[in-house]
């Protein structure tokens, strides 16, 4: 079977031709369709299918019949059919395919049925239409999207969508108007461009100001700001290394000091111009004892009292100034080796739900105060020690725990306990945690005597912990009055009733250790998973032992994952 393509292609009928109008007047456009396969390739070039579209000459233009009633699948590739005023449209175009089920098509060739007034949608849908291939799409030009979607609509079993985009500065229609290409990342809305630029380095998004005059103050109005020594450039990085230098190997102190002017004096510049209230603010950088420079960041920011998320990740014991108690709208603060000194007005931080303190130099009660003076308090990462609190020999663990009513989210070191007199440890706390769901314990140590009755005291007291998870460590670092002698039947009755994960790290298989997994499988109704990673300086046997052993033992959970 054969159809009129093009001047240059064989046909098998005669195309008259009304030179006034360019309309068409044939109703055929397929070539060597091969209905026995139900399956039709339109080319621009010819060689193999059928084609629908010359290489040169005037092309074909393409009324609306067709001569393949079952056709099932389509490939349309030409860039050489014009479209005339008074031709087919795009409904006529798809109106001959109501039984495809695959359809690969050029949006190019696409372009040129689209009429002047452009339908929403289909008067018949291509219900068998399953796989749709477009390529060459343009967003930017102004019938890209509208024809896309006008396909999707009207296939409603649509299975597989694929589409191959086209990048280009400008493109011509049919009749040579020229479209320049326009930025969509600039017609984004305003708030989803700040986001974006939140999630670039300072310097980065400073830079995209001068991509053009729209661009150049959507950076002063993000309302996160991080500031990252390590990461901040100066005009120092890259110069020459002195020959002092060179001989012990760092860079001289007076270079260090002119980069932390450098980033000081671009903070500052940046919090003069910022247009928009900051909510969100990081410094990460060393810092040696008292700084006034972050005092007066601090001080700036707390009398524009909008930030909700703090972090200060300091290397070189920051001792935070009295503007930092000001900071009332808080909800997540990070605080890394700081000071924190006895504040007599500090009247908490209402809003604050979330707080990650690391090292933080203080004494029990200005610590147990600033708990207390979170009632909202959710999650709670608490890595301090005796190293860096001052034990005053008054404030028990139950004091510590008081202070979080509504606690869902605890990560602790282990050796917080002894800061708190270990030995008045209670069996269990006047006041238990109903809503504590996640334990981590790091540093978790079983040969400490205290290591086992601090925990079985926290998963008595939360009874509807859902996870619990123990990071372990060896005994090499204790001392002699610290190793205890601890029996596991003495903790037979806890019961854990909601837990449906368990996870081990560095599992030594110490006798105390697989008792405690034992246990905790045997009083876990509902445990779905448990995760034991044994310890690097455990051989592939003993491995295989430890997962013999686990897999064995009795689990109260029917429907139990042990992954050793």
């Amino acid at each position: 079977m054969s159809a009129v393509c093009g001047p240059h292609l064989q046909t098998s009928a005669e195309e008259e031709v009304d030179q006034t109008s360019a309309v068409c007047k044939k109703k055929t456009v397929l070539a060597a369709a091969r209905e026995e396969d139900g399956g039709v390739t339109a080319a621009g070039k010819g060689g193999g299918g059928a084609t629908a579209a010359g290489k040169g000459g005037g092309g074909a233009t393409v009324a609306g019949g067709w001569s393949c009633p079952s056709l099932k699948r389509l490939t349309l590739r030409s860039r050489n059919i014009f479209y005339t005023r008074g031709g087919p449209t795009v409904v006529d175009l798809f109106k001959c395919l109501s039984q495809i089920e695959y359809l690969s098509v050029w949006f190019d060739t696409v372009e040129f049925f689209i009429p002047s007034i452009f339908p929403k949608e289909l008067p018949t849908t291509l219900v068998h239409l399953k796989c749709l291939q477009m390529e060459g799409l343009f967003f930017t030009f102004k019938y890209g999207l509208p024809i896309l979607l006008l396909m999707i609509k009207s296939s409603p079993n649509l299975e597989k969508l694929e589409l191959v985009m086209e990048e280009a500065d400008c493109f011509a229609t049919a009749n040579n108007n020229i479209l320049i290409k326009m930025d969509r990342i600039s017609r984004l809305p305003i708030g989803i461009i700040e986001t974006i630029l939140c999630f670039l380095p300072i310097q980065d998004a400073a830079r995209t100001s001068i991509l053009s005059r729209e661009w150049r103050y959507h950076w002063l109005k993000i309302p996160k700001l991080a500031f990252v020594e390590d990461t901040f450039e100066a005009s120092t990085d890259g110069a020459e290394l002195s020959v002092l230098e060179q001989t012990f190997d760092k860079p001289s102190e007076r270079k260090v000091f002119t980069k932390r002017c450098k980033l000081f004096n671009a903070i500052y510049q940046v919090l003069l111009i910022h247009e928009a209230l900051i909510h969100d603010f990081a410094l990460i950088m060393d810092v040696d004892g008292s700084c006034v420079e972050i005092d007066h960041i601090i001080r700036h920011l707390s009398k524009k009292d909008t930030v909700k998320i703090l972090k200060l990740d300091l290397n070189g014991t920051y001792k935070l100034p009295l503007s930092f108690f000001s900071l009332h709208q808080l909800t997540d603060l990070y605080l890394n080796d700081c000071v924190l000194d006895h504040h007599p007005t500090f009247n908490g931080f209402g809003s604050l739900t979330t707080l990650h303190v690391e090292l933080l130099w203080a004494c029990e009660k200005m610590l147990l105060r600033l708990l207390s003076g979170c009632p909202l308090l959710k999650r709670l990462t608490l890595y301090c020690d005796a190293a860096t609190l001052y034990d005053n020999n008054d404030s028990t663990i139950v004091d510590l725990f008081k202070c979080l009513p509504v606690i869902e989210h605890l990560s602790l070191w282990f050796y917080i306990v002894m800061c708190f007199v270990p030995e008045r440890l209670p069996k269990e706390l006047p006041t238990p945690l109903v809503h504590l769901k996640y334990l981590c314990m790091e540093d978790m140590c079983f040969s400490h005597k205290y290591s086992l009755p601090f925990l079985v005291l926290l998963i008595r007291s939360s009874p509807n912990l859902e996870k619990l998870r123990l990071e372990i460590i060896g005994e090499n670092w204790l001392n002699g009055y610290e190793f205890g002698t601890l029996i596991i039947e003495d903790y037979s009755d806890i019961v854990l009733e909601h837990l449906n994960e368990l996870e081990i790290l560095q599992f030594s298989n110490g006798e105390i250790e697989m008792d405690l997994v034992k246990l905790i499988l045997a009083k876990s109704p509902v445990l779905k998973k448990a995760r034991i990673f044994v310890s690097d300086t455990l051989g592939k046997d003993e491995e295989l032992h430890i997962s013999k052993i686990l897999l064995s033992s009795p689990c109260a959970s029917p429907m139990r994952k042990i992954i050793v």
